[in-house]
C-alpha cells in the first residue's frame, strides 16, 4: 500500500455494494489492522478481519465489501485527512446479506 517514498498505491480491487444492491469497482490497499483497533472492535463482539484504504471520493456509505471474493460488512470508517477513507471490515455471521 505505502511504496519507499511514502506514496500510496492503491494496487488491489474491492467492490463496494450499496443497499439497493449497486456495486462500484475501485481500487483499494490493504493494510494491517493494529492491535488497538482489533480490541476495541472485540470489546464491541466484532472479530476484525481486514482493513482496507480506498480514495474518500469514491466512498459513498456502503455498508459492504466484496474483497477477494469474500463479502464483509463494513463496522467502522475514519476519513483521513490525506483524501484516503479507511474501512474496517468483518464476515457478518448473521449473513444479513
Amino acid at each position: 500500500m505505502l511504496n519507499s517514498s511514502k506514496e500510496t498505491i492503491l494496487e488491489n480491487e474491492c467492490t463496494l455494494i450499496s443497499d439497493n444492491g449497486e456495486r462500484v469497482e475501485i481500487f483499494c490497499g490493504e493494510f494491517p489492522i493494529y492491535s488497538g483497533e482489533f480490541h476495541a472492535a472485540y470489546q464491541q463482539g466484532i472479530h476484525a478481519q481486514k482493513a482496507l484504504l480506498i480514495n474518500s471520493d469514491e466512498y459513498s456509505y456502503e455498508e459492504r465489501v466484496e474483497y477477494g471474493s469474500v463479502l464483509y460488512a463494513v463496522y467502522r470508517v475514519f476519513a483521513r485527512t490525506d483524501g484516503y477513507t479507511e474501512l474496517y471490515l468483518n464476515q457478518n455471521a448473521g449473513g444479513g446479506y
